[in-house]
């Protein structure tokens, strides 16, 4: 299980530096799922690049890319929050260099651990998001002994 906590931990980093990225790119993309809004209202193409990132969004998300092909889909609640579910960490996963495709059902459990630790939050059921107020660093787990 720690395994599976350290890379929805590494995905969530991932889109920590997808979120920093594009705000200073264009600050008025603040939450990151202004994003669909400027799609959406023909300010920006559905694909492109922005920051560091390619960028596509599709149905309520947005897939991010960077230069290492890392893998950052995403998809976004009505206040623009974004969530994520165990197949969107599976994918980050499979797409990092050496990685194989993991069994994505074991990220459910290491996510439900992170919502319990306070590290996460679970909008609804399955899916995940990081609590806006507390940006705090997720390299180590929230209560570590």
């Amino acid at each position: 299980m720690e395994s599976e906590k350290a890379d929805v931990r590494a995905f969530v980093e991932a889109l920590e530096f997808v979120r920093k990225a594009v705000h200073a790119a264009d600050p008025t993309l603040a939450p990151l799922g202004e994003i669909h809004v400027a799609v959406l209202r023909g300010r920006m193409p559905r694909k492109g690049v922005i920051g560091e990132f390619d960028y596509s969004v599709h149905g309520f998300g947005c897939r991010f890319e960077d230069a290492d092909n890392r893998d950052i889909d995403v998809d976004f609640l009505q206040d623009g929050q974004a969530v994520f579910d165990s197949w969107r960490v599976g994918g980050f996963i499979a797409s990092l260099p050496g990685r194989a495709d993991p069994k994505r059902g074991d990220f459910d459990a290491a996510c439900e651990e992170l919502v319990a630790e306070g590290v996460l939050l679970s909008p609804r059921p399955g899916w995940f998001a990081v609590p806006e107020h507390s940006r705090r660093p997720l390299a180590e787990p929230a209560d570590s002994c």
